[in-house]
């Protein structure tokens, strides 16, 4: 079947097999990726289960001038086996196994049917030199490529024995490929195929799912250097996890929704601002395009990495950004126009782009306030003097901010001048106006901030220039923590007045969910989910899903070694009891306790109980305390689970502690003192 527009030739993969013979080694393993990803893909759509090396046709496409490496479009299953119900468990473990032996076909360029299956020492198909990305390449020399972990352990790569045959195909399988000098991440997905053959048991590493695979095939199709080729250099490793680096630009996971609030507010001003444009041009008016988002959340949620991801987006299209980030200790209207004469150093360095700009700038503030409030102006705002290098500083000021105490006698003169510079900046250009951390706002900042936005389209400043402001338009956005400010407080009542005049929108971030911390997981250590899910269960249960404690935990667990990069494995390893054993921050345990009132009442009953008994507690001491109806009628069976799951407790064998000491006070408090 032919699914793709480009003019494409069918060939069996038998055949692309034996004309990949002469492929260079990384064009042969990015163009198997592209084949099995396109074989996956159709094997899901039509549920083949006969599925064999010898029924695939693939089609491809040649460009001019590269006819030794053609481009798989498509791929294609001839089966009279095709299920027309949804499929078992069963059906997906041998459509798997099947898989895995289709694979090992195509990434030993057809070797391992006349060589491995047949049991003998001598490799007949063709011999490659192992590939890798970093500054240690190895050599296949290495005889050692799986980990062995202690006994008892659980550790990452470890696999629990299957029957000898499933176990001992899928092992030599592995090993097989690794001496052809496959990548490790083929070699693990075609054993781990293999290892689903036995019905009745298989390791826990093996792949179940169709799904997984074309997941994990996406991911090294798109993402080579991180999950396709190996990785042999601990310090690219580290580097690669954006753990250790002061970045703007690091993924975000789990806030699909709430980027597609914040992309469609920029996108709504762009396009008011090009209709605006348009009726400017026939003389008529529509109104000024202005709309605010505000995010709120815990700290460490987030908040502000969504707020630098719309910003750099905005400005990677031409806005121009204004960011202020309020501290707790400096003072709050300063800071905004400290961030304001920040964003104005572009206009000096991008003089030739922004001169239309810089220009209403000038005509703007000359026509709306004198001499005297362009030099109070330039004094506050040091960069606003390239646009006018003749004014002199006003008599007896500094060039530095003057402090709020200084100015305070002439807060409506700030008010106005605050006004005019940013009605001149948003006059012709679309402006975002970011707000972070607006829980150390104060009433006087906001009051200001909240004034403007609310009355830019009423004020007739810059309209005797003939600045319609057709080009222009303002996205104002801001965060806070939600448990840090008052439902009838300043800052709430200012938001909600903003919403008499413009549109507003109120996005609530929680923490991230188990796969979501996955995902996060995945895409900082280079490994399939499938490979880092034991481990986002217990990071996520030690850091509530907690963005900024996810990465703590992760740093401090790297730096204690007990997470770290095994250039023999040429991946991250861990050991899953030993991080399970590491006790919970106390920022996750506060984090906790004000989630306590949100539980079930039967779980918080159990709480109190066991925090009553002290810091751990025997669950048969538990159980003795419940075989009195009258005293406790305890649901153990259900509420101990839920406990460990959630993060209160923490289990060795029958010892159920509470993960922090703060944890078990906090229950305390919750008994009542005749109880």
């Amino acid at each position: 079947e032919k699914m793709n527009s480009t003019p494409s030739t069918a060939m069996r993969l038998i055949d692309w097999v034996n004309e990949a013979a002469n492929m260079p080694m990384v064009a042969f393993v990015e163009s198997a990726v592209d084949l099995a990803l396109a074989l996956t893909k159709r094997i899901i759509q039509i549920s083949a289960q006969d599925i064999r090396a010898d029924n695939i046709i693939i089609y491809v496409s040649y460009s001019l001038g590269n006819q030794l490496c053609p481009h798989v479009t498509s791929a294609d299953v001839f089966s009279s086996h095709l299920s027309q119900n949804q499929n078992t468990g069963n059906d997906h473990r041998m459509a798997c196994h099947a898989l895995g032996k289709v694979f090992l076909f195509l990434f030993s360029r057809g070797a391992s049917q006349s060589t491995m299956l047949i049991g003998s020492g001598q490799t007949r198909g063709p011999q490659f030199r192992n590939i890798s990305l970093g500054a240690n390449t190895l050599n296949n020399t290495c005889n050692d490529g799986a980990i062995k972990s202690p006994d008892g352990k659980r550790m990452f790569g470890s696999k629990k024995l299957a029957p000898r045959s499933s176990h001992e195909t899928s092992i030599s399988a592995f090993s097989f490929l690794r001496d052809q000098g496959l990548p490790i991440s083929v070699c693990r997905l075609v054993s781990d195929l293999l290892d689903a053959e036995n019905h009745e048991f298989c390791s826990n590493s093996a792949i179940l799912s169709l799904e997984e695979v074309q997941v994990e095939l996406s991911q090294m199709k798109n993402q080579k250097t991180q999950f396709l080729f190996d990785r042999t250099c601990p310090s690219t490793a580290l580097e690669d996890t954006g753990l250790f680096r002061n970045s703007n630009d690091s993924a975000i996971f789990g806030r699909e929704s709430e980027i597609e609030i914040l992309t469609n507010a920029a996108e709504q001003i762009s396009n008011q601002t090009d209709v605006r444009s348009q009726y400017a041009i026939n003389g008529s008016n529509i109104t000024f395009p202005k709309r605010a988002v505000f995010i709120s959340g815990r700290s460490g949620s987030g908040k502000s990495t969504l707020l630098r991801r719309t910003m750099n987006q905005c400005r990677d299209r031409g806005w121009f950004v204004v960011y202020c980030k309020f501290d707790k200790q400096a003072d709050a209207l300063m800071t905004v126009f400290k961030a304001i004469d920040t964003s104005l150093v572009c206009l000096a360095t991008n003089f030739t782009s922004y001169s239309p700009l810089v220009n209403i700038i000038h005509r703007t503030l000359m026509s709306s306030i004198d001499m005297e409030g362009i030099r109070e102006l330039c004094a506050i705002l040091p960069n606003l003097a390239f646009i006018f290098p003749n004014v002199t500083k006003p008599v007896g000021q500094s060039s530095r901010l003057s402090p709020i105490g200084e100015i305070g006698a002439r807060r409506n003169r700030l008010d106005y001048l605050f006004h005019v510079l940013v009605k001149s900046l948003c006059s012709t250009v679309r402006l975002v106006f970011a707000l972070d951390d607006m829980q150390w706002a104060d009433l006087l900042s906001i009051t200001v901030v909240a004034t403007f936005f609310g009355t830019v389209d009423q004020t007739s400043i810059g309209s005797n220039l003939g600045i319609t402001g057709g080009n222009g338009g303002i996205l104002l956005l801001g965060s806070y923590r939600d448990n840090e400010v008052d439902n009838d407080g300043f800052l709430m009542n200012q938001m909600k007045y903003l919403s008499l005049s413009m549109q507003v929108t109120f996005v609530s971030i929680g923490e991230l969910s188990k796969e979501s911390t996955n995902k996060m997981l995945s895409s900082m250590l280079c490994l399939p989910t499938r490979l880092t899910s034991s481990l986002a269960t217990i990071v996520h249960q030690k850091t509530c899903g907690n963005a900024m404690f996810i990465k703590e935990f992760l740093k401090s667990i790297i730096t204690n070694r007990i997470l770290q990069f095994s250039v023999k494995s040429r991946r991250w390893i861990w050991d899953d009891d030993v991080i399970d054993l590491i006790s919970i921050s106390k920022g996750v345990a506060e984090l906790l306790s004000e989630k306590l009132t949100m539980l079930p009442p039967s779980l918080i009953e159990v709480l109190k109980v066991a925090a009553a008994v002290g810091s751990q507690v025997e669950e048969s001491t538990l159980k003795l305390l419940n075989k009195d109806p009258l005293a406790f009628r305890l649901q153990l069976g259900h509420s101990l689970p839920l406990a460990v799951q959630e993060g209160f407790l923490e289990k060795a064998g029958p010892v159920y502690a509470f993960s922090h000491d703060s944890l078990q006070a906090a229950v305390c408090d919750l008994i009542p003192v005749f109880e």
